[in-house]
């Protein structure tokens, strides 16, 4: 004859941690369709992105307009030889190049962390588990919760209500 002890806490452990494991296999598979996704929304932008680049602008007319040489022109005036004690030469330019040259765009030197991480099946693991855990059963914990806590302190919080209730509250009829 054979004897084996159990030991309860291991026991308890090892039962407890199926639906634990389960849990966590569905988490992981949320994950997996959300970096699908996340991975099909890139690829999507990048196209969008390399069509843009090839794409032919608007046929539009360039006319160059012929250079003038700067005009100078001065002025005597009695008033600007008392203040400044010579003369004073002002030129205008107009239709300045280097503002109208396009400027390069400055690229960022190093490796962002946190877009790194984004895409890291922990961190999409993560971002699954907080939207999974929500929702109806939570909500239901919450109010048996709350339930036995009021009855606890001596309170009662009313008779949850009924499907029949809700559906008589919105204006369903059977």
């Amino acid at each position: 004859m054979l004897f084996g002890t159990w030991d309860d806490q291991a026991r308890a452990a090892y039962l407890t941690g199926f639906e634990k494991r389960k849990r966590e296999r569905r988490i992981r598979g949320h994950a997996h369709q959300a970096l699908k996704a996340r991975k099909a929304r890139l690829e999507a932008r990048a196209e969008r992105r390399a069509s843009r680049r090839y794409r032919t602008p608007p046929a539009t007319i360039v006319v160059k307009e012929e250079k003038e040489a700067p005009t100078t022109v001065r002025y005597d005036d009695s008033e600007v030889m008392s203040l400044w004690g010579t003369e004073v030469t002002v030129t205008t330019t107009l239709g300045l190049e280097d503002a109208a040259a396009p400027k390069k765009k400055e690229q960022r030197e190093g490796v962002d962390e946190a877009q790194l991480r984004a895409g890291t099946l922990e961190a999409m693991c993560a971002k699954v588990k907080g939207s999974l855990l929500g929702g109806r059963a939570d909500s239901k914990a919450k109010r048996r919760r709350d339930t036995r806590n009021a009855a606890k302190a001596g309170k009662t919080l009313g008779p949850p209500t009924t499907r029949e209730e809700k559906k008589k509250k919105k204006g369903r009829h059977r």
